[in-house]
């Protein structure tokens, strides 16, 4: 099926995040309420498609239209602000 991944690469690309204080910034965005579980999957098997060059987690959700660029931004803000 097209655009799936294994549990195992789930976990592979999460771990692959960004470090911002242990917590992967897919996870910052979804606690955040900025996009939903799903969303981040989805975004995921986007940005590690075989054959194409790895973008960036917060352009893939942007292009997709799940998050803006200053949601996205101020999500991130806020985390460190509130660490």
């Amino acid at each position: 099926m097209m655009g799936s991944i294994t549990q195992a690469q789930l976990q592979e690309s999460l771990a692959a995040q960004p470090d911002f204080g242990h917590e992967p910034i897919g996870k910052i965005l979804v606690k955040a309420g900025v996009i939903e579980e799903w969303q981040l999957a989805h975004a995921l098997c986007l940005q590690f498609e075989p054959g194409e060059q790895r973008r960036n987690l917060g352009q893939v959700l942007a292009d997709l239209g799940y998050a803006s660029r200053e949601a996205i931004e101020q999500a991130v803000i806020d985390y460190f602000r509130n660490r």
